[in-house]
């Protein structure tokens, strides 16, 4: 076989990994099964070895994957004896479709691993079956799917259609279609998905099996992508197609069942044919009622209800099924009354796990209330929506900390949608009675629970390493058996018996919560940590110094909400939305570049805009709160949130401009005025500020691809002498900052950077790395597990705070990176820069930095020096204002600059002082 004798050392490489997949404790029993088997079959033959593959095929049809396993582990020993390469691909393909396909513990990564493993032995074999080949890209296009890797996935999804049809299989090629189709919706292209779909039909349908379990589930696809394209009535007859054949195959798959009925009735509601939809969704609950006992779980039709009387208009129906809905979602919620809510249940956890709606239900209740009040002006309707808020964010954001991460981000992303609406009922309420402190103390709440969670929880969890570590430990092995019970409670339905078990499991996860949390307590307890918690707006106050001004913004769907805080007090405002965003885009376009062609225009634009969202962002909270103190406001700390992240409120105007000459230099920024910085959150600021740093030096990275780069770190070496180590060009590799950055108190990165996409992380640029360990870019999730917990970092690098903006958890940039690795603050830039402007910038910095002043008096003496020193034309905000402090920027660098040793200026103080003494002395003797 070509290629044999150099593959075998490959083979016993890759055989190595092969079970690493397999790690909890009973897939550590199935591979010393695996190895017993191996003992006893070494030397069997080519027909064993074919035996044990059609073995493990045989139970994956079955659906039996774990025992699978082991007959793949033994085909693929006894293909790496042989050096079968077609075999042994075959083995880690066989496990990986049964890794990725294990309902009960489905391994997406490890199956990945095998597939890809395979591909490396087989992609370049022209003798490799065509079978072999088509399974491996199939496998691959539907594990890169679940990765989100969806132009990845695509490629490997035509491959697997082309073999498909080359080996005339019409089963094959139909799921090839199929496979097509699910990739392209998840990609958005929902009506090339459908034209995909269709073709997957005519085939399966043209060779006319009788129990095709596939169809049903295709055309209910079918239905659900025709109803995103707005195509209700065809969605309709694709559900009827699909209930159809579940009837004629004598599929017994009731959820589906369930939630075809749902979708028709959705479909329905949106046609406004409401009897219709009262019809199927009634069919849709006599269907659940099949599987699933009376009790909570009829709260979700209750909550269909609900939304379809909504739909229609009908508020008083919809409020009285989304109360029936509650009382069916709250034990012992027996309410007189549809104003009355569920008092905070003993265990929100228990409720949460009888019913994953149950915050969504008092939101849809919130709602309603709100809608009747804006009817009928009575304030009875704004307590019991303010109340309903109160629960369904308490219940949120218990869930969010019981979850010890949210990848798909779903609760943040709902999180936004409630605390917008929660602070529209607390805005009325507060017209209504302004002298509610309780108010204002819950809108800083909602404001500051639906930013950077994640990014919190993270930094409070690097606090507790250490000594605690074997706590930790014990509290992650905790978290994974709750996981591991709720996964089961998700999974319960059927019979009464199985309803006892699930009570059961709920009742484990209560008490395996209990005890995480008194681990938690431990680690606080000892070392007097932060627990992870949000800071309330007394808090806040009490840690703002007299001068300091905080305002914490939220963007909603209607409004834009902030809440401003200082010393002395605190004060909701809303601002319109009318004007705000064209005013954003104006002044971001003519901020971010100077355009020499358009130079009059461009800079009445600027001025305008930079005018009104001083207005609007800043004056309505000086206005109340710069009056509550004694001493005047000249500390800005802003966090912002989804447009306002792009916005530096540094170069806003705080005088307005009636002038048209040109003239960048004399114009009244705000950062003559305040000192401005920037945070994630209140809480993660806080958080910061209590961490201090043990280390001291200066370290500097640049990159030979960015022009100007080493000039800028001469400067810096020049700045703080033998306090800087600066690696060159050459030097300044990924590995080498991996290996480095962590034992300095400030660290510079000079090099280009990009903001990333959706499908791609944002990542600064290293010099090539001669070892090929790395790949030059490093990308903020390599950020994420570095310890680096120094004072500074800067990133004097173009779009280093830019980012993917995830509603709910604020902007994933290299920003945020940095933070999440342990910086206290982190100096970064909004915009592309310039090489020249860039370098007499930063050298401004690192010079105020060595003197000794704080992080941030020295970045603002730094713009308004450069601004000093620049004309009409060249002090435009593009050179100077993109760079921010995100952080506390309180801090001095440790690293000062010192030429000469204080403890050598001190001898010499006493040796001029001894000297003149005895000058002084002799004098005297001589007089």
């Amino acid at each position: 076989m070509p290629g044999k004798e150099n593959s075998h050392d490959l083979f016993r490489l890759k055989c190595r990994n092969f079970c690493q997949p397999t790690t909890s404790f009973f897939m550590k029993k199935i591979v010393i099964f695996t190895c017993f088997i191996l003992i006893q079959f070494l030397s069997f033959g080519q027909g064993d070895l074919i035996l044990f593959l059609q073995k493990g095929d045989s139970l994956r049809e079955l659906k039996e994957y774990p025992a699978s396993y082991p007959y793949y582990d033994s085909a693929a020993i006894n293909a790496l004896k042989r050096t079968d390469i077609v075999s042994y691909s075959r083995a880690l393909i066989g496990k990986g479709y049964s890794l990725r396909f294990d309902r009960e513990n489905p391994n997406y990564e490890g199956a990945y691993q095998l597939f890809f493993q395979a591909l490396s032995l087989l992609d370049d074999d022209v003798n490799a079956p065509l079978k072999v080949k088509q399974e491996l890209y199939y496998g691959l296009a539907v594990t890169e799917r679940m990765r989100g890797n969806y132009g990845v996935a695509l490629e490997y999804g035509d491959l697997a259609l082309i073999l498909a049809q080359q080996l005339n299989d019409l089963n094959l090629t139909s799921k090839c279609y199929n496979m097509l189709a699910n990739i392209q919706a998840y990609q958005g292209q929902t009506q090339i998905a459908i034209e995909n779909s269709l073709k997957a039909v005519d085939i399966r349908e043209s060779i006319g099996s009788i129990n095709d379990s596939d169809l049903p589930h295709w055309y209910y696809n079918l239905g659900v992508m025709s109803s995103w394209t707005g195509a209700l009535a065809e969605s309709n007859r694709y559900f009827e197609k699909a209930l159809l054949l579940f009837a004629k195959t004598q599929i017994k798959d009731l959820p589906t069942i369930t939630v075809i009925l749902q979708e028709i009735a959705k479909n329905y509601v949106d046609l406004g044919q409401i009897d219709s939809a009262r019809t199927y969704y009634q069919r849709a609950m006599a269907t659940d009622n099949q599987e699933v006992l009376p009790g909570s779980f009829v709260a979700q039709h209750f909550l269909f209800f609900g939304d379809m009387f909504k739909k229609f208009g009908k508020i008083d129906s919809a409020l009285f099924f989304y109360q029936e809905a509650l009382i069916s979602s709250v034990t012992d919620f027996n309410p007189n009354s549809l104003l009355e809510n569920p008092i905070l249940p003993k265990s929100l956890v228990e409720n949460w796990l009888l019913n994953p709606d149950l915050y969504v239900i008092l939101d849809e209740k919130a709602r309603i209330l709100m809608d009747l009040y804006m009817e009928s002006d009575s304030i009875a309707y704004l307590e019991s929506a303010y109340s309903a808020y109160e629960l369904s964010i308490n219940l949120m954001q218990r869930l969010r900390m019981e979850l010890d991460d949210d990848p798909s981000l779903h609760l943040a992303e709902h999180a936004k949608l409630i605390f917008g609406s929660a602070l529209d009922v607390i805005f009325e309420l507060q017209k209504k009675n302004p002298e509610r402190t309780d108010l204002i103390q819950s809108a800083f709440r909602y404001v500051e629970q639906v930013k950077h969670s994640l990014l919190l929880k993270a930094r409070v969890n690097d606090l507790g390493i250490g000594d605690e570590l074997e706590t930790v430990n014990r509290i992650k092995l905790i978290q994974k058996e709750i996981d591991e019970q709720r996964r089961k409670i998700n999974l319960a339905k059927g019979d009464e018996a199985f309803y006892v078990e699930m009570e059961e499991l709920i009742d484990q996860v209560i008490l395996l919560r209990g005890k995480k949390e008194e681990l938690q307590q431990e680690i606080v307890d000892r070392k007097g940590l932060a627990e992870y918690k949000f800071r309330s707006l007394s808090e806040v106050r009490e840690y703002l110094e007299p001068n300091q001004m905080l305002i914490n913004y939220f963007w909603g769907e209607r409004h834009l909400y902030g809440v401003g805080v200082t010393e002395g007090g605190g004060v909701l405002r809303r601002i319109s939305l009318e004007g705000l965003e064209d005013n954003l885009e104006a002044f971001l376009s003519t901020s971010a570049k100077l355009n020499f062609d358009k130079s009059t225009e461009d800079f009445q634009t600027f001025c305008s805009s930079a005018w009104f969202l001083s207005n609007s962002l800043i004056s309505p909270f000086l206005g109340e709160l710069g009056a509550q103190g004694d001493q005047k406001i000249d500390d800005l700390i802003i966090i912002p949130d989804e447009k306002i992240n792009v916005v530096p409120f540094g170069p806003l105007l705080s005088k307005k401009v009636s002038t048209d000459k040109v003239d960048y230099k004399n114009l009244k920024y705000l950062t003559m005025e305040y000192t401005i910085s920037y945070a994630f959150s209140s809480s993660v600021l806080m958080l910061s500020a209590g961490a201090d740093s043990q280390m001291n030096g200066v370290v500097g990275f640049s990159s030979g691809r960015l022009k100007g780069a080493e000039g800028e770190l001469e400067k810096v070496k020049l700045l703080w002498q033998d306090k800087a180590t600066i690696f060159s060009s050459a030097e300044s590799t990924e590995s080498t900052f991996k290996a480095e950055a962590s034992g300095y108190e400030l660290i510079h990165i000079a090099s280009h950077a990009t903001a990333g996409t959706k499908e791609l992380q944002p990542s600064i640029t290293f010099s090539e790395d001669q070892t090929g360990q790395e790949d030059g870019q490093l990308y903020s999730y390599e950020i994420y597990p570095l310890k680096l917990q120094n004072q500074l970092t800067v990133l004097s690098a173009c779009e280093t705070g830019l980012g993917e903006d995830f509603e709910g958890e604020g902007v994933f940039s290299l920003a945020r990176g940095f933070a999440f690795a342990g910086s206290r603050s982190i100096v970064t830039s909004l915009w592309k820069v310039r090489d020249k402007q860039t370098t007499e910038f930063m050298t401004m910095f690192h010079q105020f930095l060595t003197d000794g002043l704080p992080i941030k008096t020295s970045l603002r003496k730094a713009q308004l020096e450069y601004i000093t020193k620049a004309d009409e034309i060249s002090s435009h905000p593009s050179f100077w204002s993109p760079f921010i402090l995100i952080g506390n920027g309180d801090d001095q660098i440790a690293a000062e600059r010192n030429s000469i040793p204080w403890m050598l200026w001190l001898a010499l103080l006493v040796i001029i002082t001894l000297f003149l003494s005895r000058r002084l002395a002799k004098m005297d003797s001589t007089v």
